[in-house]
């Protein structure tokens, strides 16, 4: 229960000083804290479905929406500490539901209307308003929702919501997350006749393998990680550099049409970040289709602790700067949170890395929703029903893993069952048919899930989505 809303309120909407769009989200977010710590959600449908209806808006929401000056945050702001101190739980959630009805429109149509510098001042906003709750000790996420891209196609699975996600709010996402951090961007690019996919399966490394730093065992266990690019031995560096060679060979080669929009993933620990300047340098010869590379995740060190992260790239079409971008790591994809353990040898191996850094990137673009997972947090039921929660359309899935794919494609039936359809791309550590390479599953009635091997022919399989159809 969080008991000092109130002081929370006074502290970051000090902190947003004037950034009337974020104090907005900020109000929203505390009010529904508040609504949870009541018990509001769950609670009576006919209730909430009476204190809804009969929400009025204040004139003070109606003021700085016309105004936004600053005596009307001022206003606006002593109205929800009001309310955030108030005993009446139904006043709460009236204004709860009048700044979702009345603001969420406001922000969502931003979204929709092509105007890039609307659309960046509504990103920042939840960036904004994201990093003042941070700061406050909250996992807070606040995003607007869009019309799911699965929906245009006439047999899409119908949505499950999970049952414990309010969906009683109609334009905000009131989800309470256990990730350290929800980062935020919309892109833009030209309206897309075809996405091609292109996901690039690679075997991995076992245990034992000179990438590899593994601690003395303790009780049965060792702690493991990937070496930094300094330390890699020349052999490994030759590796990484051959693997984002043949990406980029590919970025170069392909057809550069307006239209297109291009998303290319490599697995979990493949791709050392030093060696991701030769992606970086192919993307930046295309001109008129749209890209987005995933170019997998690493080992990286953060202050005293070591997370396992992945970056994304965006070029052609799309501008580089419409990516909300972190001082120390650049764009951030994802942070995995979950480590992979795996018995080998009568060992029990561990990934040593930090825990408490989980995070995910949502990116609007012009084909949806997209967002990325690491391996074992995707394998986490909670974890992925909080993120599919998020309205994700596209979801892909960065992994190193031996499992022979049962897991995977449980966990991407579930995900169609969200409007979500998943691409998994894994270096896989056994030459084997039955383990796991690259699929995808598209929310659609008809459709399972779809595994492809990479051959010597084609070392990457693409998967061709059109949104007309």
């Amino acid at each position: 229960m969080i008991t000092d809303l109130p002081d929370i309120w006074r502290r970051t909407s000090s902190l947003l000083n004037e950034e009337v769009d974020a104090i907005v989200l900020v109000a929203f977010r505390l009010l529904f804290y508040r609504l949870e710590d009541d018990g509001f959600f769950p609670g009576s449908p006919g209730l909430i479905d009476t204190v809804r209806g009969e929400a009025p808006v204040p004139r003070e929401l109606k003021t700085l929406m016309r105004n936004g000056e600053s005596g009307d945050v001022q206003t606006f702001v002593r109205l929800v500490e009001d309310r955030l101190i108030s005993r009446d739980t139904r006043a709460v959630a009236s204004l709860a539901f009048a700044i979702d009805r009345v603001y969420g429109p406001y922000l969502s149509e931003s979204l929709k209307d092509g105007d890039p510098g609307r659309q960046r001042i509504v990103a920042e906003a939840v960036n904004a308003a994201n990093r003042a709750l941070r700061l406050e000790g909250l996992h807070a996420i606040v995003l607007v929702r869009l019309q799911r891209y699965w929906s245009k196609y006439e047999n899409y699975a119908p949505e499950i919501p999970p049952q414990d996600f309010p969906s009683e709010f109609l334009h905000f996402v009131p989800l309470t997350t256990k990730l350290s951090r929800v980062d935020y961007s919309r892109i833009h690019g030209s309206d897309p006749r075809m996405i091609v996919v292109a996901l690039w399966p690679v075997e991995g490394p076992k245990f034992g393998d000179p990438e590899l730093n593994v601690s003395p065992p303790v009780s049965g266990m060792s702690k493991f990680r990937f070496k930094p690019w300094k330390d890699l031995p020349t052999g490994n560096q030759a590796q990484h550099q051959s693997f984002a060679n043949r990406i980029a060979k590919y970025v170069t080669s392909a057809d550069d049409a307006r239209g297109l929009i291009y998303v290319v993933a490599a697995p979990e620990l493949m791709l050392a970040p030093e060696v991701h300047r030769t992606i970086n340098e192919a993307v930046a010869t295309r001109r008129n289709a749209a890209w987005i590379v995933f170019p997998g995740s690493y080992h990286f060190e953060l202050g005293k602790h070591v997370v396992n992260l992945a970056v994304m790239h965006v070029g052609g079409v799309i501008n580089k700067n419409d990516l909300f971008v972190d001082h120390a790591c650049g764009a951030v994809a994802a942070v995995k949170g979950i480590p992979f353990v795996e018995r080998y040898q009568g060992l029990e191996y561990v990934e040593d890395i930090d825990r408490t850094a989980s995070s995910i990137h949502v990116l609007d673009s012009p084909i949806g929703r997209i967002a990325v997972m690491i391996c074992r947090d995707f394998l986490e039921g909670r974890l992925t029903e909080e993120v599919l929660s998020m309205g994700i359309d596209h979801l892909f899935v960065l992994s190193m893993s031996p499992d022979s794919g049962f897991k995977f494609e449980t966990a991407m039936e579930g995900a169609s069952n969200r409007l979500t359809g998943t691409f998994v791309v894994n270096a896989f550590t056994k030459r084997d048919s039955k383990f796991f390479d690259a699929g995808y599953r598209k929310p659609l009635k008809d459709e399972r899930v779809v595994r492809k091997p990479p051959t010597s022919d084609e070392p990457f399989c693409v998967v061709v989505l059109k949104p007309d159809q």
